[in-house]
C-alpha cells in the first residue's frame, strides 16, 4: 500500500530535529504527530513564522484544529519514539511505499 507522508523540521549544523509528521494512506487512514522534543531554539526563522504558528500543538482550540481524530485519524502530540512507535502500528504487517518530497 501506498502511504503520502509530508514532514516539518527545523535544520541547523549536523543535525535535523522532528516538528510534525503526517501520513495519508491509499485506504484513507490518516495519521498526524507533533514532537514533544522539538524546542523553539531549534528552528530558524522561517520556520518560527511559517510553521511553527500553524501547529496543532499551538492552537488555543485544539478541537478546531484536529479533524484527523474527528475523521478516525491517529497520532497526537508526543516524544520522537513513540511517534517511531505509532508510524509502525500505522503501518502494520504493510509491506509500506512511503511517497513524500
Amino acid at each position: 500500500m501506498r502511504y503520502f507522508l509530508d514532514t516539518e523540521f527545523a535544520e541547523r549544523p549536523c543535525s535535523i530535529e522532528l516538528i510534525s509528521v503526517a501520513i495519508v494512506a491509499e485506504d484513507g487512514r490518516e495519521f498526524y504527530a507533533e514532537s514533544s522534543d522539538f524546542r523553539d531554539h531549534m528552528a530558524n526563522e522561517w520556520v518560527l513564522a511559517n510553521v511553527v504558528p500553524k501547529l496543532w500543538s499551538r492552537q488555543a482550540d485544539k478541537s478546531e484544529f484536529n479533524a484527523w481524530t474527528r475523521d478516525g485519524g491517529q497520532g497526537g502530540l508526543m516524544d520522537r519514539g513513540s511517534i517511531a512507535r505509532a508510524v509502525r502500528r500505522f503501518v502494520g504487517d504493510d509491506k509500506p511505499e512511503f511517497w513524500g518530497y
